[in-house]
């Protein structure tokens, strides 16, 4: 490999490792002293694994806090500048080509990923300017598409906000990963998942386990919704989700609208419930939701 092959190849590597193109344009050394120049400037810069190490560290809240500030300067991640954390969830344990395949979708010196386990990688993205809830979910929802149609993998991926300050990136973290837990019970089928979307469902994740069985005990004493029937199950949550109107139901569950009555009849005969009155459906919702997450492991 003669001298211009070197050089360009270590400038390539400075390139990969910073996201910074750097240019030679002045140049004092012969090119002997070039060629060492650049490798002593590469060797000082962090490695693929300490730089994982600190942010793992870093984002499970187990980093001193004397070495954050440093940490984050020395790896290019400045207050100031707005950055989001997305958190990926992988069916299997992923592989070097899975974090391949993500890296190619990402953009040099702007996203870094950190492996927190075997299924699960941190992806910070920093951005020019702050992105709202619709832009961040839409970046999640083509990341995912991606992910599923052209590299036939499988994943989930949680997030909370932007922000500008990098120290909030732990509470970040630590939402997402909140947001995969409440997305196992109540949003099975969902490959994106917004923690500040979540509403009742994040409540009822995080309620005491006495406090859910007391509640099913004053509102469902001698009811057990494992006893509820699919056709039932489905009639009741079709009814909740359209509104609580009769019509709009029927038509979706391509019922008569003297079927729909009846089984909502039959449901208040069993609970002593009308769900056609708000307060009771409301105390349906939350009975509903209770019950699959105890049912779940909750």
């Amino acid at each position: 490999m003669n001298y211009e092959q070197k050089r360009d190849a270590l400038l390539k590597k400075l390139y990969k490792e910073t996201g910074i193109t750097f240019e030679i344009t002045e140049n004092t050394n012969d090119e002997v002293q070039t060629i060492e120049k650049l490798e002593q400037l590469l060797h000082h810069l962090p490695s693929d694994d300490n730089r994982n190490f600190f942010f793992q560290q870093f984002l499970l809240g187990q980093l001193p806090k004397e070495e954050i500030v440093p940490g984050l300067h020395r790896f290019h991640v400045e207050k100031g500048t707005p950055v989001v954390l997305f958190l990926i969830a992988f069916r299997q344990p992923y592989s070097r080509e899975t974090l391949s395949i993500l890296s190619s979708m990402s953009s040099p010196g702007a996203d870094h990923f950190v492996k927190m386990d075997d299924t699960h990688v941190a992806w910070l993205r920093e951005l020019k300017t702050a992105a709202t809830e619709e832009e961040l979910y839409e970046t999640v929802a083509s990341t995912t598409d991606m992910l599923g149609t052209e590299a036939m993998i499988s994943a989930r991926i949680a997030y909370d906000r932007c922000v500008s300050d990098p120290l909030l990136l732990p509470e970040l973290y630590q939402n997402a990963y909140l947001a995969l837990e409440i997305g196992s019970l109540f949003f099975a089928s969902e490959t994106v998942l917004s923690y500040h979307r979540m509403g009742m469902e994040k409540l009822i994740f995080q309620l005491p386990h006495h406090a859910c069985i007391e509640f099913l005990h004053d509102h469902f004493t001698d009811f057990d919704f494992k006893d509820l029937d699919s056709e039932s199950r489905n009639t009741i949550q079709a009814f909740l989700d359209n509104g609580l109107s009769i019509a709009e139901t029927a038509r979706a569950l391509y019922v008569h609208r003297n079927t729909l009555i009846y089984r909502i009849d039959k449901f208040e005969k069993q609970t002593g419930l009308d769900i056609r009155k708000f307060e009771d459906a409301m105390i349906c919702k939350i009975g509903l939701m209770i019950a699959d997450a105890l049912i779940a492991g909750k």
